[in-house]
């Protein structure tokens, strides 16, 4: 059962919930586990736990900031769009 968030409805607590599902498949991070307002360094891994990028991700009440290394943002970026891809097809 999803988590209530204050002044979200039901399809908002959804959409939240993706998103951290999304990205926890992309890193190694418990982002649920987090609490609202900290930060963590993480890494991206590819399919076989090997580390593609360092990446430092924010929780918030409402949303979620992904900051990673601007030298390695086209090949982040790509990374994560094709992961959205397949995560989409699931």
């Amino acid at each position: 059962m999803p988590i209530y968030y204050a002044n979200q409805g039901v399809l908002l607590e959804h959409i939240y919930t993706y998103r951290i599902r999304f990205l926890e498949s992309l890193v190694v991070t418990d982002i649920e586990e987090m609490l609202f307002g900290s930060s963590v360094l993480s890494v991206f891994t590819n399919e076989n736990s090997g580390i593609i990028d360092d990446t430092v991700i924010c929780k918030h009440t409402d949303h979620l900031y992904v900051m990673s290394n601007v030298a390695c943002a086209d090949k982040d970026l790509a990374h994560v769009r094709t992961k959205m891809e397949e995560f989409q097809k699931k």
